[in-house]
């Protein structure tokens, strides 16, 4: 019998020392991941911002709001997502915020998009929640012109059509488009007109009027800001944007960070 006694007593002891090297392991690796919190507490101030009504006559709108850790812990930011590009905040990712602190930034609205009512919304990313308070701004769009569609979107065709609308049937001229990207355009007074936009006199541009423009860090433009000079009262120009969603010019070469004015 002595020898299936000295037989356990070797298989518990062998069996204690890995249990004291996993505990040995643990230990030296110190606490797990931390969990993720259903809520970031951080406020978001203003959280809704009611503007009322707004034209596509009008220059875009600049709102100014904050986020505030309430909480006892750092949250890191790692996207800032807009519901749309007429939504733009001037926070760049990843970041933090500790507790206590309070980050101000500004978020650049373009009330240009289709008639009727509007809600756009920012909406924070954090890694350490699963969801968090957005910032949300609501308007109404009515305007004595609009255009159809609201922002040019760069396609594989060479230009865009833009159609220019009076709703209430009052006729008008278009005098001037800024950048000269069009080269011409009906001039006959109407309630409805069209100009078409070139994509090659865009990159132009871009080029000699990068404070019109965004560009990406290859110095491919992504954004642009169009202005149709018009001869109606009350709307003496009509704004729009322009869009390079997928980059299809060479990249220009100019210097990043050039905002729209």
């Amino acid at each position: 019998m002595r020898g299936p006694a000295i037989f356990v007593v070797v298989v518990l002891a062998m069996l204690a020392a890995a249990i004291g090297g996993i505990a040995y392991v643990v230990s030296k690796a110190g606490p797990g991941p931390r969990p993720r919190t259903a809520l970031a507490p951080v406020e978001v101030t203003p959280d809704v911002v009611e503007l009322g009504t707004i034209s596509q006559c009008g220059d875009p709108i600049v709102l100014k709001a904050s986020l505030r850790n309430a909480g006892a812990e750092s949250f890191h930011v790692n996207q800032v997502v807009a519901a749309c590009g007429c939504t733009v905040p001037d926070l760049t990712t990843p970041f933090r915020i500790d507790p206590g602190q309070t980050i101000d930034f500004t978020v650049a609205l373009d009330p240009w998009a289709a008639a009727g009512a509007q809600a756009q919304q920012v909406d924070f990313i954090y890694a350490e929640a699963s969801r968090a308070p957005p910032f949300r701004v609501r308007y109404e769009v009515v305007s004595p012109l609009r255009t159809v569609p609201g922002a040019a979107h760069r396609t594989k065709e060479p230009g865009a059509v833009i159609k220019i609308t009076a709703d209430d049937g009052t006729h008008f001229t278009i005098r001037s488009v800024d950048p000269p990207v069009a080269e011409q355009w009906i001039l006959t007074p109407s309630s409805e007109t069209h100009v078409t936009i070139d994509w090659a006199l865009v990159d132009e541009a871009a080029k000699s009027r990068p404070e019109l423009f965004e560009f990406d860090s290859n110095g491919t433009w992504r954004r642009g800001k169009l202005t149709i000079e018009t001869g109606r009262e009350g709307c003496p120009a009509i704004h729009m944007r322009l869009y390079n969603d997928d980059g299809l010019e060479v990249p220009l070469g100019v210097s990043t960070g050039a905002q729209p004015s």
